[in-house]
């Protein structure tokens, strides 16, 4: 059974492997206030970009339609390396090997009860509570990998074999139409400097 944890937002991270373990779910737009939130030094560039201009969404009504605005996304890799940086020396965006490690490891998992137990274990953030429950309730025998989003979510930040970055995952056709296959094909590599509204991340923590 993979040990779960939580990171210094309340957020879940499940064992993988050995001395690895992968974020539940992709990190969240609330996940980031606290961040910016709690770094006063923060040049007011570094914080310019993170979000998306327009209504903020909340996790407390949850838009159906366009739940992918929940999460931190339409952000570049060194913003999502900072980020990584202040949640703590261990964490940091996973390798494409490891994301596709996460990937299978959480397929494997049908657990709805174990998910349903971080939902109510008193550590976990309430908006990953509501996250959690919102998705196992909206996706009928869902196994970890559909509840963590690594399918019909967002496309993620991974660094790429031989240097940079690239991008994985399984998006909605709503909000990325794309075919992507992340265990057979290699990461999207969009132009340098690219922001999308599909381009989300999660982090991996080691030892």
């Amino acid at each position: 059974m993979a040990r779960i944890t939580f990171d210094r937002t309340g957020f879940p991270f499940a064992e993988v492997g050995p001395g690895l373990a992968a974020g539940l779910l992709p990190v969240a737009r609330v996940q980031v206030e606290h961040y910016l939130g709690g770094s006063p030094g923060l040049e007011p560039a570094a914080a310019d970009g993170w979000f998306p201009t327009g209504p903020r969404p909340s996790w407390r009504t949850l838009p159906a339609d366009r739940f992918e605005t929940l999460f931190a996304a339409g952000v570049g890799p060194d913003d999502a390396a900072r980020f990584a940086a202040w949640v703590g020396p261990r964490f940091r965006l996973p390798t494409e090997a490891e994301w596709r490690a996460a990937d299978a490891a959480f397929a494997g998992r049908p657990e709805p009860g174990r998910l349903l137990a971080v939902a109510k274990d008193g550590r976990c953030h309430p908006a990953a509570a509501a996250l959690i429950r919102w998705l196992l309730a909206n996706r009928p025998a869902a196994d970890w990998s559909r509840v963590g989003l690594f399918a019909d979510g967002l496309l993620e930040w991974v660094a790429a074999p031989g240097g940079g970055h690239g991008l994985h995952g399984r998006p909605r056709p709503a909000v990325k139409n794309l075919i992507h296959n992340p265990r057979t094909h290699p990461a999207v590599r969009p132009r340098p400097g690219a922001r999308d509204p599909a381009f989300g991340f999660r982090l991996v923590r080691t030892g």
